[in-house]
């Protein structure tokens, strides 16, 4: 998957992705797929996918240990929150969004959940733009397309008592409604 990329960083005969790197992302991921699958989508949507590349093989704790997939799906989760402007509005909408795919039966499309939420298709686009290497969004132009969640490790990981505490550290106004006002997310 990462040398598929190259061309979009380096020219067809660099030596890219560094096999030091892609090493060290093998070791992270362990027996895990889905760690080095969520890893190589969230490096190739990036805008520089170098930098990309190295800022997730050098995920490490304060001991030195690699971090797992909850870390893993927390950065994401916060370049995300990051990338949404700092409007309440915005995050709004990716609270709400999100949300609404973890209690929804079946396979939502964006039309399904725009209605849901009294919203235009566009909106909920918008909302999901940095989170494509967790959730498939469908093309703008395939609004009756469902939205689904790569993996159901992240529906646990968003619903799981652990991401309380990994949100607490993220300081952002829907964490904060993730965190201390859970319900707030569902009405």
């Amino acid at each position: 998957k990462l040398g598929k990329t190259r061309r979009r960083v380096h020219d067809e005969t660099s030596d890219w992705p560094p096999k030091v790197q892609v090493d060290a992302l093998v070791e992270h991921a362990g027996k895990l797929f889905i760690y080095a699958s969520t890893a190589c989508l969230y490096i190739a949507e990036g805008r520089n996918i170098a930098n990309r590349l190295t800022e997730v093989v050098e995920f490490q704790t304060r001991d030195g240990q690699h971090l797992g997939l909850d870390e893993l799906y927390t950065h994401i989760l916060q370049t995300a929150l990051d990338k949404v402007s700092k409007s309440a509005d915005e995050e709004k909408w990716l609270c709400a969004t999100l949300s609404s795919l973890l209690v929804a039966e079946g396979l939502p499309s964006v039309r399904t959940i725009a209605k849901l939420l009294g919203t235009e298709p566009q909106t909920i686009l918008d909302s999901l733009a940095s989170l494509h290497s967790v959730i498939h969004v469908p093309d703008f132009d395939q609004p009756d397309e469902p939205i689904t969640i790569f993996h159901a490790s992240f529906s646990d990981f968003l619903t799981s008592t652990n991401v309380r505490q990994a949100l607490t550290k993220l300081e952002s106004p829907v964490s904060k409604l993730i965190v201390d006002q859970p319900q707030q997310c569902h009405s």
